[in-house]
Order: C-alpha cells, then structure tokens, then sequence
C-alpha cells in the first residue's frame, strides 16, 4: 500500500505517521495518510481549517 501524506504529499512509509485515517464531511468520507512533519507542524485548530477550506466549507464551521 502507498502511503500519501494528504496535505504535502510524502509518500516515504516511515515517515506517516497517521494512515488511513477515515475523514467524513457530511454524508461522504474518504481515507487520508498524514506525516509527522505536517502534524507537527499544524495547531488543531489550522489542521481542521486546512481540511475544511479543501472541501468547500467556510471556516471556522458557524455552529447554530
């Protein structure tokens, strides 16, 4: 299996540190590997903005 870290890209095994990590927005999901370099590298709060602004939602998500 090749790994791909979702935001940079390295695909080197020992360097993922998360694969295969199920992501669902909405009614749809995929599957998403992540380095350490990018983990470490974003605050929670920038990793989920990261991901939310990549499927088209406005971020911070407005909570009703």
């Amino acid at each position: 299996m090749l790994y791909s870290c979702h935001f940079c890209g390295e695909t080197n095994p020992d360097k993922i540190t998360l694969p295969g990590i199920g992501i669902g927005f909405g009614i749809s999901g995929q599957d998403m590997d992540f380095c350490e370099k990018c983990l470490k590298k974003l605050s929670a709060y920038d990793f989920w903005g990261k991901l939310a602004i990549e499927e088209g939602l406005s971020y911070p998500l407005k909570l009703k």
